[in-house]
Formats: C-alpha cells, sequence, structure tokens
C-alpha cells in the first residue's frame, strides 16, 4: 500500500512530535489488522529551512515507522515555487541526509524481509 507521508516529513520537522506519533499509531493498526501489509512511502530530503533537529525527527519517525520500503529524494530547486526563495540547504548536507536516511531504511528493510 502506498501511503504519502511527505507531508509527514514537515509535520515531524516542525517538532510537531504529537503529529508523528498519531502516524505511527495509525500505521501500527493497519499493520496489526493487514499482517502481511506492505506500507511504502517517499520522502525528502533537505527541504529550505530544514535544521539537523528537523532532520533528526525525521529519520526516528522513518524507524518507529518501519514501512515496508521507502523512497528518499534530496530537494530539488524549483522556480516558481515558495520554496526557491527560502534558504537553500547545501547540497552537500543534502546527500548525507539522504545517504543516512537511504542505510536507515535498508536495516528495516532487511529486518522486514
Amino acid at each position: 500500500m502506498g501511503l504519502e507521508f511527505n507531508l509527514a516529513s514537515t509535520m515531524v520537522a516542525k517538532d510537531n512530535i504529537e503529529w508523528a506519533s498519531i502516524l505511527n499509531n495509525e500505521i501500527n493498526k493497519l499493520k496489526t489488522q493487514i499482517p502481511d501489509i506492505a506500507i511504502r512511502s517517499t520522502f525528502i530530503a533537505g527541504f529550505p529551512g530544514e535544521d539537523e533537529t528537523d532532520f533528526e525527527n525525521l529519520c526516528e519517525f522513518i524507524k518507529k515507522a518501519k514501512l515496508f520500503n521507502c523512497g528518499f529524494f534530496a530537494y530539488s530547486r524549483e522556480e516558481n515555487t515558495k520554496a526557491y526563495d527560502m534558504e537553500q540547504i547545501d547540497e552537500e548536507v543534502k546527500e548525507e541526509r539522504l545517504l543516512k536516511l537511504m542505510r536507515k531504511q535498508e536495516k528495516i528493510s532487511l529486518e522486514l524481509n
């Protein structure tokens, strides 16, 4: 089942830990009700304004959610968007965060398979 959690990264990143907890509870309910469910989603690393705490909160969400599969992408600046004029994250930082997320998910995927 594909669920869009990109909003989760924004909500988690803005220290809304309560919302992340609610999402994780709902994910766990689905897993309990449908034991063979395979939940997947995508996440963006390095969105403008994302600081280290925001990123660690996202990592914690990923760790607790234990999704079957995740796609991770480094934020890519797009003209004519609100984020275009926001302070951008260094490319090197985005790549480091992307790799960290991918490694976390790799461990989770190995656990689940």
